[in-house]
């Protein structure tokens, strides 16, 4: 280091003549004033303060450009301590610390107008400011910060003297008047973390505090640097006994605490180095520590290695390191040690500034191009100008592009962790949304809104083009590709309808006292009252013999499968079944994969209807503007609006919109739960009518029974048995025709249905089911059909007369039945009314037992050879006879003169 040298060494540049007047010549010293430089907005931009003075110039023209003397409380002026540079809001300026007779102010200095915007009173001498979070409220990114930060608009860390380590929120969402610093804010400490801590800020700032939380409390020894490191979200702070402090931003825990090499000398400045080629999840920190002020001439640099258990590259191109191991210090120097050349002798080294140099040479080329492609891929999803991407894909799937496989690989690595990264700002920012903890939607939080669901779908037109576009170079990841695109449209989708709900203010989601809110909002209490009474009346009409589940929400609900049943058990109060416990419930519907967009809409629609009945301020529900935001079908509109009238016993409204020709068609699921719901309420006519007018078709017994119902209910026998004929099978027969026979048998027409003509495989079926004998011999005697009716009589007075003690009305029954088929058994023969009464009776063994016989004794058992004889047989008869007929035929030709009938009878004579 003693052989460095300056390649390029300036001029020295005055500073304006004012500024040094501002300060006051005589009480300048070296050591008296503060410097800095701004590493962002205008270049060479720096700030100087000294006692109460700040001036802010151009170190490059020496233009003084901004300058505030601070005043105290008291005629002494404030002292400035600590100065850090802090944007927000596309606005730079300046925290500063200032040391008063009884404690300190911490200032925001707003450089463009040259004044203190927020002023706050802290406890002890400050000694370190270190901003953390410029962004506020929701729109804070979870990955990094602690959940409860989210709250905080701003965040900066604040150390004292006394061992004060504070987190204070800097209240950036409430910029409409400005502060002086002799006028600061109180500052309300809170040690921990509150679990309410939306509705804490809100009752510190509406009395005009701002809230803290203290990590650390007071131990005496005083802080002597702070530095957030962002690559590590951890928070260093060095202490003056020379100790050093790691906490961890998303946990607000300590990691680490350890005391350096260099004994107990305070820590003055920390930095943070990423290593260039390190293949380990490991990075190094500078701690500088020096006695400054204090007696003593010493300067020493410490190095200390931190390990992680992981590190992660963000969609900003960012690494992120997690999950510190351990933090070790593994080399240190001293300064003061004649190590660097000095221009002369000099009693008292000191540290003005330490900083770290950075740049990773590898692949420089590939880095390049990344970052125009980076560039160029954030400008066209931020502004929607999707065209000149599709034509690059195009040009990089040529066979003419070496490099396009890479472009293409990066591009889609590039979007999908922009996804990923959009999604979790969506989510922050939907945190109060859902929470309670707001009333209404802020300008700002809508904006980020509507910002995420843009940008979200222009990532989602970006994947899709992969598919079209670069086939070739795709189709291998096709899978992956698949599933990143499916995710993103989900997620697109789920942004356009939070996005619509905040619109229609039916978001933020309030607390207990929603009655009390000047807009609409979802009921659960009230709605979940009216659907449980509603199935508990449905049970009792059902009586057993329908199907209590007829709600066309619950119908429609189910199709969705038992995903969206778990999904509305989640919350507290949910039972899994409709209404959702939540609007956040309910739209966390559009998460789900494999489920059609349009099923979902109708379920919202619903609630929706539901949201606009309860609410007294109807009109500010509009379901016209959902439908045109989602392009969703006029008749699915309708067709909801039908399915929520009948749920509401509106059955002729609901019917008219169901009858509609807009109204889409239905399958046949739907028109049965339509007849079921009619069905079970008693509105027999109605549902006759819906039959009539929608015609539905069927296919499955079940289906055809429910059909069966409506039509007998209404007294329509010839439809019925129309029905029954068309859609009867070998295997449904006897079910279809039992149940119509119940029916009819319930309504009263059992007269009419046993005077029905049936085929005879109906006969059949009808004689198994028919138990009692009496109308089955009606019906047999209707149709003539005796022989069936006299058999049928006759086993029944078997049984009778097996039957030991048989009641007078079965004896006086049976006189009456054998009277009537007495006189039609007339109409048949003697004999057959025999046979037919014969057949039924009963067949009864004989009593004797037979005994067995002895076996036959032959009266001979000595065989005779009978005498041989001629054996006469049937073809030797005609053989003889054959030629005798010849003869005869042979002389009748000879006798002409002889009739026809003559010789007809000759022949006869002779055969």
């Amino acid at each position: 280091m003693q052989d460095l040298r300056a390649q390029v060494t300036s001029s020295l540049l005055q500073f304006p003549a004012v500024t040094i007047q501002a300060f006051g010549e005589e009480e300048i010293t070296r050591d008296s004033v503060l410097r800095g430089k701004f590493s962002r907005g205008i270049y060479g931009l720096a700030w100087l303060a000294c006692g109460p003075q700040l001036e802010v110039v151009n170190a490059v023209t020496g233009e003084r450009l901004s300058a505030y003397r601070f005043s105290g409380v008291n005629e002494q002026p404030p002292t400035i301590r600590v100065v850090k540079e802090f944007s927000w809001q596309k606005r730079t300026g300046l925290l500063v610390g200032l040391e008063e007779a009884k404690g300190s102010v911490l200032c925001l200095y707003d450089l463009g107008t040259s004044r203190v915007v927020k002023a706050v009173v802290l406890p002890g001498r400050v000694t370190a400011i270190e901003p953390i979070t410029n962004p506020g409220g929701a729109s804070v990114s979870p990955q990094h910060l602690h959940q409860t930060l989210r709250w905080l608009f701003g965040v900066a860390a604040v150390a004292t003297d006394v061992g004060h380590l504070l987190l204070v929120d800097l209240c950036l969402d409430d910029l409409s008047c400005s502060q002086v610093e002799n006028e600061a804010s109180g500052l309300i400490v809170v040690t921990g973390i509150p679990a309410e801590v939306p509705q804490g800020r809100e009752t510190v700032t509406r009395k005009g505090r701002h809230l803290c939380f203290q990590l650390q409390s007071p131990s005496g020894t005083a802080i002597s640097t702070l530095c957030y490191i962002s690559r590590s979200n951890q928070l260093a702070v060095g202490f003056s006994d020379g100790y050093l402090s790691l906490w961890n931003m998303k946990t607000l825990k300590r990691e680490h605490h350890s005391q350096l090499e260099g004994g107990r000398i305070p820590v003055y400045a920390v930095t943070f180095q990423e290593p260039e080629n390190d293949p380990r999840n490991c990075c190094y920190l500078w701690a500088v520590q020096s006695t400054q002020e204090r007696e003593g001439d010493v300067v020493s640099l410490h190095l200390l290695q931190l390990a992680f258990g992981d590190r992660k590259r963000l969609a900003s191109g960012q690494v992120m390191y997690e999950s510190l191991e351990y933090c070790r210090e593994r080399y240190s120097l001293d300064l003061t040690g004649g190590v660097l050349p000095l221009r002369g002798q000099t009693s008292k080294t000191k540290l003005l500034s330490c900083q770290t140099v950075e740049k990773i040479c590898n692949h420089v080329d590939r880095e390049e191009r990344e970052e125009q492609l980076d560039a160029v891929l954030s400008a066209a999803v931020q502004t929607g100008s999707l065209g000149h991407l599709t034509g690059c894909f195009k040009l990089w799937t040529s066979k003419e592009q070496p490099s396009s496989a890479a472009n293409l690989r990066f591009v889609l690595d590039w979007t999908w962790n922009k996804v990923i990264y959009t999604k979790n700002e969506f989510d922050q920012i939907c945190v109060p949304l859902f929470d309670g903890s707001r009333d209404s939607i802020e300008p700002r939080t809508a904006q980020s809104l509507q910002q995420c669901q843009l940008l979200l779908s222009n990532l989602s037109t970006v994947l899709n083009c992969f598919p079209t576009e670069a086939q070739e170079l795709t189709e291998k990841g096709f899978a992956d590709l698949t599933n990143k695109q499916v995710g993103t449209s989900l997620i697109s989708l789920y942004a356009r309808v939070v996005l619509w709900f905040c619109r229609s203010s039916l978001l933020p989601e309030g607390l207990d006292d929603d009655k009390r809110l000047s807009r609409p909002f979802y009921n659960y209490p009230l709605t979940q009252s009216y659907y449980t009474g509603h199935r508990q009346k449905l049970e009792r009409l059902s009586r057993g013999k329908w199907d209590s589940d007829c709600l066309m929400i619950d119908g429609m609900v189910s199709q969705l499968g038992d995903r969206v049943e778990k999904l509305w058990q989640r919350d507290e109060g949910g039972t899994g079944k409709y209404p959702p416990p939540s609007l956040h419930a309910l739209l966390d519907l559009y998460l789900l994969e494999g489920i059609e967009e349009i099923y979902k809409h109708a379920i919202t629609i619903y609630l929706l209807l539901d949201i606009m009945h309860s609410s007294p301020r109807k009109t500010e529900i509009s379901i016209d503007s959902f439908q045109t935001a989602f392009a969703i079908p006029w008749g699915l509109v309708k067709l909801i609006q039908g399915f929520w009238l009948l749920d509401h016993n509106d059955y002729e409204n609901s019917l008219a919109l169901l009858f509609h020709p807009a109204t889409i068609k239905m399958v046949s699921w739907l028109h049965v739960r339509i007849l079921r719901s009619l069905m079970c309420q008693g509105e027999h006519r109605r549902a006759l009518r819906y039959i009539q007018m929608m015609k539905p078709s069927f296919s499955s017994s079940s289906e055809v029974r429910l059909f069966l119902t409506v039509l007998l209910s209404n007294r329509c026998m010839a439809e019925a048995r129309a029905l029954l004929q068309q859609h009867t099978t070998n295997v449904n027969i006897e079910e279809l025709l039992k149940h119509m026979y119940e029916i009819c048998q319930e309504m009263g027409l059992r007269e009419d249905f046993l005077k029905l003509p049936f085929t005879d495989s109906e006969q059949k079926c009808l004689e198994k089911f028919l138990q009692n004998h009496e109308i089955l011999l009606v019906r047999h005697l209707q149709r003539a059909n005796y022989n069936p009716a006299l058999q049928l009589s006759q086993t029944t007075n078997v049984n009778l007369t097996n039957d030991r003690h048989p009641c007078w009305r079965q004896r006086a029954a049976a006189v009456a039945r054998n009277a009537v088929l007495g006189q039609h058994g007339k109409i048949l023969p003697r004999v057959q009314r025999q046979l037919a009464v014969g057949r039924a009776k009963p067949y009864h063994l004989p009593s004797s037992i037979p005994k067995e016989a002895a076996r036959p004794k032959p009266f001979s058992t000595l065989t005779k050879r009978a005498n041989a004889g001629n054996v006469h047989t049937i073809a030797t008869f005609i053989s003889h006879m054959l030629p005798k007929i010849r003869e005869v035929w042979v002389g009748n030709e000879q006798k002409p003169s002889r009739s026809q009938y003559d010789s007809f009878s000759t022949y006869n004579r002779c055969s």
